[in-house]
């Protein structure tokens, strides 16, 4: 496996006070490995039927590591939080499917380990450190999508129908709507987001991949969300930057009530 530095925040230098939050992108890697070819659908088993798709979540790892960047900022540099992104790219290994659906030579399993591996020391830390009986911890997993031809929204969320956040629903069933509700937040922010009501169903082809279903509440106990942003955000350096100050602020209000 190649010897490149993973990004992540374990490369930051300064040391702060991590939050019990971690972002997480698989699908902008961009490492080719010369031994591991391109993926082929036909070379999984039957069960592997997620949609198949080869190409990367253009800047998400921008978007992901913006996001941080801007929460450490509005922390005043005291506090940051947890990011991990693959360095593989999608078309050779998907590092957010399950293991048998997500690549095909073993050459590629190093790369698949190195990114959940370190997702679960970024999870056991904050387990240690996290210990309120109220407190909750969060994934916030970052992905791409095409322009939506069906609906106005940019951004969609999905929870796996509520089950990656099963625990926050428990202490409040409105805690995406509400006054202080992530897409509520996101929506006052301008960000057309869907679903946008609380009884608005999640878009099927969006509602949470094998990271929300992993990690999520179901999973290691965290409250797991996935954001999905439309290509006209993330093709745009202006708008890209302006959403990732916004999501950040999102984030931090949002995550501030229950950790």
């Amino acid at each position: 496996m190649s010897k490149k530095k993973r990004i992540s925040d374990d490369s930051i230098t300064v040391k702060q006070n991590k939050l019990p939050i971690i972002l997480t992108c698989p699908h902008d890697g961009k490492e080719k490995p010369k031994d591991i070819d391109i993926r082929k659908p036909s070379n999984y088993p039957p069960d592997c039927n997620d949609p198949f798709q080869l190409s990367r979540d253009l800047n998400t790892r921008k978007i992901t590591k913006g996001i941080a960047e801007n929460i450490s900022r509005l922390c005043k540099n005291e506090k940051g939080v947890y990011f991990e992104i693959g360095r593989i790219k999608r078309d050779r290994c998907d590092l957010n499917r399950r293991r048998k659906c997500a690549y095909e030579v073993h050459q590629a399993k190093d790369f698949y380990d190195e990114y959940h591996n370190s997702i679960l020391r970024k999870i056991k830390d904050i387990q240690i450190q996290n210990t309120g009986k109220n407190s909750l911890s969060f994934v916030f997993d970052i992905h791409g999508m095409k322009d939506s031809k069906k609906s106005d929204c940019k951004v969609f969320i999905g929870t796996d129908c509520g089950n990656g956040i099963s625990r926050l629903l428990e202490l409040n069933p409105n805690a995406l709507f509400d006054k202080n509700g992530f897409i509520k937040l996101l929506i006052e922010k301008g960000i057309p987001t869907c679903p946008s009501k609380k009884d608005d169903p999640e878009d099927p082809n969006f509602d949470g991949g094998y990271t929300i279903k992993k990690y999520g509440s179901s999973g290691h106990g965290f409250q797991a969300l996935q954001i999905e942003i439309t290509y006209s955000i993330r093709r745009n350096e202006s708008e890209r930057k302006k959403f990732e100050e916004d999501v950040a602020e999102c984030i931090l209000k949002f995550c501030g009530q229950y950790i």
